[in-house]
């Protein structure tokens, strides 16, 4: 297999992974596809990403309940009102953040 073939093959594999764990948080592409942010909300919504991706509790807390930890992002000073209308962007962008999708990834700016 040539290098291009296994690029497109690795990518494709990313892209099968990212959609079934997106689907244990409710998450599909076409719901993806249908939120467009502002700029505002796209940068809160990648702090709140970054934050959950590098604190173990938050993380933690994440995968085991399938669920932002909108109660103590709050008392971090995040906007529930933006937690809960983007809860499915921050959600991708919090897996994109924290799993291994060096493909996927390249084609997020801020990642």
């Amino acid at each position: 297999m040539n290098n291009n073939a296994s690029v497109v093959k690795a990518r494709a594999e990313e892209i099968k992974k990212y959609d079934e764990i997106l689907k244990g948080f409710g998450v599909s592409f076409s719901k993806l596809a249908s939120i467009s942010p502002d700029e505002e909300a796209t940068k809160v919504a990648f702090d709140i990403a970054k934050i959950i991706s590098e604190r173990p509790s938050l993380k933690d807390e994440f995968y085991e309940f399938k669920a932002l930890p909108t109660e103590r992002l709050s008392e971090l000073g995040f906007d529930e009102g933006i937690m809960r209308k983007y809860r499915l962007y921050i959600t991708a962008i919090t897996i994109l953040f924290i799993e291994d999708f060096k493909h996927l990834q390249s084609y997020v700016g801020g990642l």
